[in-house]
């Protein structure tokens, strides 16, 4: 028996069938939703955080002036011994000249580099313990007591201190004249920066940096 010649509308549906299928197979590649994009384009999910444009990270460096533990040691600017005041918002440096008997001391910044004048014209130490320094031979010349030291506010016209505006401050006393192993003495009072400071403990020549 002979078939039937197909015609146009016959082959029409089957050709629409053909088509979707191809259109079906040809998406089969893409990924399906829920997908991971990173396999999409063939390459691998970061874990790190994106970077942001426009911000700089600032990287923390540690100070090397550890005032806590005193991690850095200043250095006094005549040579004297350091003494800090507060944290380390000021400092007064110690000098004793054992020829004349005289001490001398500096009120200087934080940093222990530059003057801090005041307006007091005299400041008092007192000294409740001193030890001179022996020679082989001699008897140990500590000595306990307090004795009493005003120094006087000291001008310097090269710097354009004057008295009453003044980082240095001055006295002479006999008992000093020798070479002085350590002493133990109060600054009584003093006022800088804004604040006062009563009773300041004076270790010489350890002071406290």
């Amino acid at each position: 028996m002979r078939l039937p010649y197909p015609t146009l509308s016959s082959l029409i549906p089957m050709l629409f069938g053909i088509f979707s299928l191809l259109l079906t197979s040809g998406c089969g590649d893409k990924s399906s939703p829920g997908g991971d994009p990173a396999h999409e384009h063939g390459g691998h999910e970061s874990h790190d955080a994106p970077a942001e444009e426009g911000w700089e990270v600032e990287v923390s460096e540690e100070s090397d002036h550890d005032h806590e533990g005193h991690g850095h040691d200043h250095e006094a600017p005549h040579g004297g011994t350091l003494i800090a005041l507060g944290d380390h918002f000021a400092h007064l440096e110690i000098i004793h000249d054992a020829t004349t008997g005289t001490i001398t001391v500096y009120v200087l910044d934080g940093e222990a580099e530059n003057p801090v004048r005041i307006e007091q014209e005299s400041i008092i130490l007192r000294f409740s313990q001193y030890e001179r320094a022996m020679t082989e031979g001699e008897a140990a010349g500590y000595t306990e007591g307090f004795k009493q030291l005003p120094l006087e506010a000291v001008a310097n016209p090269l710097t354009g201190e004057s008295v009453g505006d003044t980082s240095e401050f001055s006295g002479t006393a006999p008992f000093l004249v020798d070479p002085i192993a350590r002493f133990t003495a109060t600054l009584v009072k003093i006022s800088l920066l804004g604040s006062d400071l009563e009773n300041i403990e004076i270790e010489y020549p350890e002071g406290n940096e």
